[in-house]
């Protein structure tokens, strides 16, 4: 059983235009939830990782294996 084109299936359903004042509940509703969505994602990408990284593996010498990023100190250059 199809309706004709352009009329639902269940009479009694109907929209109503909204005012001024229920749109704008409505949109300040959404914006609300956008917001709390967005902080709690910044707050999620942000945290302090629990355990701290890994510690890179070493050498039989005690130095470590492959590159490491390190600032350039005098010290370390005089070496």
């Amino acid at each position: 059983m199809h309706a004709p084109r352009g009329e639902f299936t269940p009479a009694y359903v109907t929209r109503k235009r909204l005012d001024g004042r229920e749109l704008l509940t409505a949109a300040g509703a959404g914006m609300a939830l956008g917001l709390a969505c967005f902080y709690l994602a910044k707050v999620w990408l942000e945290r302090t990782p629990v355990l701290p990284p890994p510690r890179p593996r070493t050498t039989p010498d005690g130095e470590p294996e492959g590159t490491v990023h390190s600032t350039v100190t005098p010290q370390r250059a005089a070496r």
